[in-house]
């Protein structure tokens, strides 16, 4: 109470999605069950933000892991997989069965429809060279983003 912070601004049109940076939190504490709008989120996991006119066919949300996936119907009958997924600090699971199941998504997706796959999130101190050497997949970040 009483304290003065700066830190970046998000700035989103009215009716949407309550956002807040997850770098405020170290500094700016919140009592989360009474914050306005969050309850019509269900819960404060990953997003996959898309366009309205892009022809969503089937959307996946995980039980296990924060991640969300969606197939997406593009043009010429082409089909792309996009996941987001979030793999915090400090997590109750094997990062390993994380690996899996984004690797098994992804090979069932592409045995349906072998077009593309695109991944991304904040997985923190995932090692990933060895998702890159159990997946094939290749990283486009190769450093942290994290905010100074």
């Amino acid at each position: 109470m009483g304290s003065n912070y700066s830190l970046p601004l998000l700035i989103v049109r009215e009716g949407t999605c309550a956002l807040f940076g997850r770098n405020w939190l170290s500094d700016v504490k919140l009592d989360w069950e009474t914050l306005p709008g969050l309850n019509q989120i269900g819960s404060l996991g990953i997003a996959i933000y898309i366009r309205n006119n892009i022809n969503v066919i089937d959307v996946h949300r995980s039980e296990e892991f924060e991640l969300i996936a969606i197939i997406a119907s593009l043009h010429k009958g082409k089909h792309m997989l996009i996941c987001g997924v979030y793999h915090p600090p400090r997590h109750s699971y094997q990062e390993e069965d994380l690996m899996d199941y984004l690797i098994d998504l992804a090979d069932t997706f592409l045995e349906n429809f072998p077009d593309g796959v695109w991944c991304g999130g904040d997985l923190n101190q995932m090692d990933i060279s060895r998702l890159q050497s159990l997946s094939g997949w290749c990283s486009l970040q190769s450093q942290s983003t994290e905010f100074e």
